[in-house]
């Protein structure tokens, strides 16, 4: 058991100074496709998941901002209103009733506009989330040919695992 372990060392080592091919290359790589799955796995919440939480808050956003413009401008109108009535033909109010009916036409578009461009981004994400699962499934393909090869071997397979390092400073 000790001489296996020392060639395994001796052979990392090894392995280390050579120059890598595309076979230790490719392995290298699926370890690391293996750590992050690992990491990803260890979160509460998975990326498609998380990425769904962001679209929906950034949309939740964007709608709050409607809300209050479009409270914001009704009551200003009433004040408006009131003031034109007094006032019709003062100019500054003709301006300034111009640029309230100006920023109204330019809400009524951003809306429409953000209801043109909900599906497309509905798509574009639930594309996004296939990619992840495809990504997930192989990973998972990957960790169970391993276990199979490592039991046809004779041998364990035991997974990566993140790598923790408690460090304490005595003072005295």
């Amino acid at each position: 058991m000790s001489q296996a372990k020392t060639e395994n060392t001796a052979a990392k080592t090894n392995e280390k100074k050579k120059p890598k091919d595309k076979a230790e290359l490719e392995k290298s790589q699926n370890r690391r496709k293996l750590k992050l799955a690992k990491l990803k796995k260890k979160t509460k919440i998975s990326v498609p998941l998380r990425i769904l939480c962001e679209h929906f808050f950034i949309l939740f956003l964007s709608f709050l901002t409607l809300v209050f413009a479009t409270s914001f401008l009704k009551s200003k109108e009433k004040t408006t209103n009131e003031k034109k009535k007094k006032t019709m033909h003062n100019n500054k109010t003709m301006i300034a009733w111009e640029r309230e009916t100006r920023v109204q036409l330019a809400i009524k578009k951003l809306k429409e506009k953000k209801l043109t461009e909900a599906p497309k981004k509905r798509e574009a994400q639930a594309e996004r989330t296939k990619k992840y699962e495809e990504e997930y499934h192989k990973l998972k393909e990957e960790e169970q040919k391993q276990m199979l090869a490592a039991r046809l071997e004779g041998n364990f397979f035991k997974p990566c695992e993140p790598k923790v390092m408690v460090v304490i400073r005595i003072r005295g």
